[in-house]
């Protein structure tokens, strides 16, 4: 008798495409604060929001499952 195993790997989930819209403010109100809002994305279990100033590198300001965020204290 002989065996042969058969070993089915897990399949790799694929990365969701981007928000399709993305929307902000642009201008900044009394608060310092401008809002960033954007479309769900099918797949999607979170999502992670970066922000750079005056050509500088990207830091990460958000990341959760909402699909809008007000950034504050911007000056």
């Amino acid at each position: 008798m002989s065996y042969t195993p058969t070993v089915t790997p897990p399949s790799t989930p694929s990365t969701p495409s981007a928000p399709s819209s993305i929307s902000y403010s642009s201008s900044i109100n009394s608060y310092n604060s401008t809002r960033v809002s954007w479309g769900s994305v099918s797949g999607a279990t979170s999502y992670v929001l970066e922000r750079a100033t005056n050509g500088g590198s990207f830091s990460q300001v958000y990341s959760g499952t909402a699909t809008s965020y007000t950034d504050y204290g911007l000056f």
